[in-house]
């Protein structure tokens, strides 16, 4: 009979779209909507890339959650507490990212009825428009912030049961943790260094394609 396939291959792949969802999302669909002079004027004549971008995020998000499921074999073998915390974490980004999106769309009716109501409105516009605009942007952070750290909790696990090559894993979870701390700044009223998230995004890539290639290693010893 054939061997099974590899699920370390399908995680890889399922890493790589991820990231497209990313850069798709936040680098081409929402840059019209959130240019200058802002997402009150920009929102609702692009309220379709808004639209599309939301639903990137969402299956960003899911695709996230389905990283843990599509491995959670192998790790419920390897490391059973570690894939249920990876579980939970994958849960709440998700969650998260459905937040995040809910703000976007938001922005979108915000934007649709301050431009039936006339500049004459803006004032009344102010207020609401940055509650809406924090709602979404914090909600981005944290987000962000629990991705990043099941992203450190999954590359922990497989350099510790041997799951991928240990001098990949190892420098892949420091430029993660270094990410963590950046995208950590936000809430503490420190701007965040993106030139420092250059490191975390290269080794993520790096780990997909080799496990797209490779595949996970051979499975570790069951826990205890």
């Amino acid at each position: 009979m054939p061997s099974a396939p590899n699920p370390g291959r399908v995680v890889g792949l399922m890493m790589l779209a991820q990231a497209a969802c990313g850069a798709l999302m936040l680098g081409v669909l929402l840059k019209p909507a959130l240019a200058a002079p802002g997402f009150l004027v920009n929102a609702a004549p692009h309220s379709l890339q808004v639209a599309l971008a939301a639903l990137v995020g969402l299956a960003g998000g899911a695709l996230s959650l389905g990283v843990v499921v599509v491995a959670w074999p192998v790790l419920r073998s390897a490391a059973r507490a570690s894939a249920l915390w990876l579980f939970a974490l994958g849960v709440a980004g998700l969650a998260l990212a459905a937040v995040e999106n809910v703000g976007l769309l938001a922005m979108v009716s915000l934007s649709q009825d301050y431009l039936e109501a006339g500049a004459d409105a803006a004032p009344q516009y102010d207020i609401a428009a940055g509650v809406v605009r924090s709602l979404r942007y914090w909600a981005h952070y944290m987000k962000l912030m629990f991705g990043v750290a099941g992203v450190g909790l999954l590359l922990a696990t497989l350099l510790r049961h041997a799951l991928l090559p240990r001098a990949l894993a190892a420098v892949a979870l420091a430029a993660v943790a270094m990410q963590l701390v950046v995208v950590t700044l936000p809430v503490f009223g420190w701007k965040m260094q993106f030139a420092l998230l250059a490191p975390a995004g290269v080794m993520y890539l790096a780990v997909a394609l080799w496990l797209v290639v490779r595949g996970f290693s051979a499975p570790a010893a069951a826990a205890p």
